[in-house]
């Protein structure tokens, strides 16, 4: 299996904070083309939530109450090393 690195790109990363709610989005794409990752899962560490990228490697996690604070992101895409 390929070892790919991929990184995830926030074209709009924005944190807004109301009633203990964070909105969390961007983009993942690959390192080594800069080419879009569609149906990337996207975990927040700890926590129950994840959603899955859209054909263009977008995500939002606004629908969600996401704890307010740092966070760590996980990625997770058959053929890539989690990351």
């Amino acid at each position: 299996m390929k070892k790919v690195y991929f990184f995830l790109t926030f074209l709009c990363c924005s944190i807004v904070a109301f009633a203990q709610q964070t909105t969390i989005k961007g983009k993942v794409v690959d390192a080594s083309n800069n080419e879009a990752l569609p149906n990337t899962q996207v975990s927040i560490e700890n926590t129950i939530f994840s959603v899955d990228t859209d054909a263009e490697g977008n995500f939002n996690f606004n629908a969600f109450s996401v704890p307010l604070g740092e966070q760590i992101i996980t990625l997770e895409k058959q053929g890539y090393r989690k990351r």
